[in-house]
């Protein structure tokens, strides 16, 4: 029995080890200049905080561009919601961010803009594999915890964003969509 559960034991260790001691080429994370380029596309946001509106088309631009310092990045995006309003269909919300990334180490960039939470928002960014994830960390005026993810993945067919938002811990928002590459 003892000699079954060695072999057992042994034989997970070498199992579990596998993965991390030959990792595909493939699998490396991607480097930033991968993601530059312009992106233009369409999403669906899911809100869980609008009930009259719980659903909402967004067109989406992101431009990812190298910054001034050396291994910097400036990443632009603009979201333009349409049918914003619950009774009009025409209304349209428009918003526009930009940060600029600098080298952090241990493969993070901090956003040159990043502020103490109280007072603005803190963000940072990592690359994940194929994925340029984002985060952006506020405080609300009535002290909840705002907490933001942008997940931005290149696959054959352009960049999919995968953007999840959480107030207080709870679940606000999900936006899915698919952008391709108009520009360098």
């Amino acid at each position: 029995m003892r000699r079954h559960l060695a072999i057992a034991a042994t034989a997970a260790a070498v199992l579990f080890s596998l993965p991390a001691a030959i990792q595909p080429a493939w699998a490396a994370d991607l480097k930033i200049e991968a993601f530059y380029g312009k992106w233009s596309g369409t999403a669906m946001t899911e809100n869980s905080f609008n009930l009259a509106v719980p659903v909402v088309e967004r067109d989406l631009d992101v431009s990812i561009q190298p910054g001034q310092a050396a291994g910097s990045f400036t990443v632009a995006w603009t979201t333009v919601q349409n049918n914003a309003g619950a009774n009009v269909s025409d209304q349209q919300f428009k918003k526009a961010t930009t940060f600029t990334y600098v080298p952090a180490g241990g493969g993070k960039w901090k956003a040159q803009e990043s502020v103490d939470p109280m007072q603005g928002a803190y963000s940072w960014a990592r690359i994940a594999n194929k994925t340029l994830v984002i985060y952006v960390v506020s405080v609300d005026q009535t002290g909840m915890l705002l907490w933001q993810k942008y997940n931005r993945t290149l696959g054959g067919t352009g960049m999919n964003l995968t953007f999840q938002s959480r107030r207080d811990g709870e679940k606000s928002r999900t936006v899915r969509g698919n952008l391709i590459k108009t520009a360098n």
